[in-house]
């Protein structure tokens, strides 16, 4: 679940059987959120869609501790 301020929504996870604990939680600028986890990689939820980035696809680890959203494309 998260906070947005006003109220808790919960959230359903992706890939529930791999990891549910998670290290960081950044809401994005652009409404979407993270969810950087401890061995299920990087999770990003936009629009109620999920899009999973671990070693499969090509993530460097499936850990993930902590999380920054830059101001410029450059960082």
């Amino acid at each position: 679940a998260y906070f947005n301020g006003q109220k808790w929504t919960t959230v359903n996870v992706a890939q529930r059987t791999i990891s549910r604990f998670f290290r960081s939680i950044l809401a994005s600028s652009d409404g979407s959120m993270w969810f950087g986890s401890d061995n299920g990689g990087l999770s990003h939820l936009k629009n109620g869609q999920w899009e999973i980035f671990d070693v499969q696809s090509g993530f460097p680890s499936n850990t993930v501790r902590t999380m920054l959203e830059t101001r410029t494309p450059q960082g």
